[in-house]
């Protein structure tokens, strides 16, 4: 993800999912990830706490009370690389 977006585009997604999971269920237990991460490495940062989010909402085994995400460019989405797997699958 850090080779193919940047860190504004990284930093809205992060900021839609926290918004998303705000609107969850109250049974949900995520650990306290902040809003804003500024400094070095930023991008990894912002990777880590999205991967935090989506671990603990997968973990409580509510990922389906997420909205279903798209990529509004596709054309900047890795491939055929990494993401052939994911369409193999599909």
């Amino acid at each position: 993800m850090l080779d193919f977006y940047t860190v504004d585009d990284l930093s809205a997604a992060k900021r839609q999912l926290l918004e998303d999971v705000k609107r969850l269920p109250a049974d949900i237990k995520i650990p306290h990830v902040p809003e804003r991460r500024d400094g070095e490495f930023r991008s990894a940062r912002i990777v880590d706490d999205t991967f935090v989010i989506f671990t603990s909402i997968d973990e409580s085994m509510k990922l389906s009370a997420l909205p279903k995400y798209v990529a509004d460019r596709p054309d900047s989405m890795p491939w055929p690389g990494s993401m052939q797997v994911i369409w193999q699958l599909l």
